[in-house]
């Protein structure tokens, strides 16, 4: 969990510093850009890039683990069995389990995530959420750098 926390936001192609500006120039006007935000999501964005977005994550954490259990099959751990049904939720039914989870205040997204998957620990949890708050700086940060390179 600690080196999940530690794990600052990121862009593939971008210096640390470049997206950490970034991110916090996207911050202070998601509110008013969250339909164009929805768009990029679900229209500008195929099935295959939404996917290809999110595994920029999934490796992170995938490395993460292989760190810290130091094996070369992660298959026998629980953690990463929720990792994969986590990265599932989140592209199903075209991004919308994603899209839930960025709109959804009331942890709405955890309980339809918590209803498909055995018992989760606080720990566990913990880690879900922490992979989906990376996730959601990828696509912020993924929409800014979109939305900064479109013309007008």
């Amino acid at each position: 969990m600690v080196a999940l926390n530690e794990t600052m936001p990121f862009f593939p192609g971008k210096t640390q510093e470049e997206a950490q500006a970034a991110l916090q120039e996207a911050n202070a006007y998601l509110k008013t850009h969250m339909a164009n935000m929805a768009g990029f999501w679900h229209i500008t964005l195929s099935n295959m890039k939404r996917k290809e977005l999110l595994d920029h994550v999934r490796e992170k954490v995938r490395r993460i683990m292989l760190g810290y259990w130091r094996i070369s099959d992660l298959k026998t751990v629980r953690l990463n069995r929720l990792v994969i049904k986590l990265f599932l939720y989140l592209l199903s039914n075209s991004g919308k389990g994603f899209w839930v989870t960025f709109v959804s205040q009331s942890g709405a997204w955890e309980q339809a995530f918590k209803a498909k998957t055995e018992a989760l620990s606080m720990v566990e949890l913990a880690c879900c959420r922490r992979i989906v708050q990376l996730c959601h700086t990828l696509v912020t940060l993924g929409y800014y750098y979109h939305h900064m390179s479109s013309p007008g």
